[in-house]
């Protein structure tokens, strides 16, 4: 009788034992399930689109979420991007999709011109940072990161830089206590007849120079702007222009090894960039991603 019990035993635990194996086994295959991301997806004012950028397989992201509520943005008839739980993507930059918009500029993101990617941690004072960079330049060509209403003879034109922020974490980031910085710059068509006073530096305020024996040559004319924070980001800090505000809706998990990738981020930024020129002159960026 002490034998057959025994045996009952062993077989209700074997049981028991493949049923948690075929539950545990349910949820991993739950958790790695391959899936795209939100959609990134933007109708600007004048119905400039941004499709997806092409992404490749990867482990399970595991998202924070951010309640969304109605803002003012007008920028774009976008919603914010859904969390990205179970998304996949290599270490391709996220497509970003917005405008620009000031006295002397107005102009939407262009197709798959604009990327930005998480950064951190780098042992730097902000060791975190949402950078932005253009996605069509190449070889030195012309930048096309926007298209513009307004210069309408822009020659080229892109955004560079990153906002700081303290953690790899949902929430909001700004300027003020954060390091980082964006620059916007506008090429615009050299003038007819313009030429330079020598054929090596110092090249004289229309022209620059070119190549490793600086060659001068005619300078396009260019509007810059920046954003500086108001953090004491370094020993020399420039004082500070412009201000931005970075909300990340969305962070996932996501190591590419060799690299300082180790999360995808959804969310907005929205900045003031002062023109360098002239500071009374500045323009607005309002991006999502």
């Amino acid at each position: 009788m002490a034998s057959r019990l025994n045996w009952e035993r062993r077989r209700t635990g074997q049981a028991q034992a493949r049923l948690w194996l075929v539950v545990a086994l349910s949820i991993s295959a739950a958790s790695t399930g391959s899936c795209t991301g939100p959609s990134n997806r933007a109708v600007g004012r004048d119905a400039a689109v941004t499709p997806d950028l092409q992404t490749e397989s990867s482990d399970a992201l595991v998202a924070a979420d951010l309640p969304v509520t109605p803002d003012s943005r007008q920028a774009t008839d976008v919603m914010p991007p859904a969390p990205c739980t179970d998304q996949t993507i290599g270490d391709n930059p996220i497509p970003v999709h917005g405008s620009i918009r000031g006295p002397k500029v107005d102009g939407v993101v262009s197709d798959n011109g604009l990327g930005t990617m998480f950064l951190g941690p780098d042992g730097t004072v902000s060791p975190y940072s949402q950078w932005f960079q253009s996605t069509v330049d190449s070889l030195g060509s012309p930048a096309n990161d926007f298209l513009f209403d307004m210069p309408a003879d822009v020659f080229s034109a892109s955004l560079s830089g990153g906002t700081g922020t303290t953690s790899p974490e949902v929430g909001s980031y700004d300027s003020a206590t954060n390091c980082g910085w964006l620059r916007f710059e506008v090429s615009l068509p050299i003038p007819p007849g313009v030429t330079c006073p020598n054929t090596y530096g110092p090249c004289g305020p229309d022209c620059e120079g070119v190549g490793e024996m600086v060659i001068c040559e005619p300078a396009h004319p260019k509007l810059r702007y920046i954003a500086l924070p108001a953090a004491q980001c370094s020993s020399y800090q420039d004082p500070a222009k412009g201000d931005w505000q970075l909300t990340l809706s969305s962070v996932c998990s996501h190591v590419v090894p060799g690299t300082y990738l180790n999360y995808v981020t959804h969310g907005h930024l929205t900045a003031t960039l002062v023109n360098e020129a002239d500071p009374s002159d500045s323009v607005v960026l309002d991006l999502d991603f």
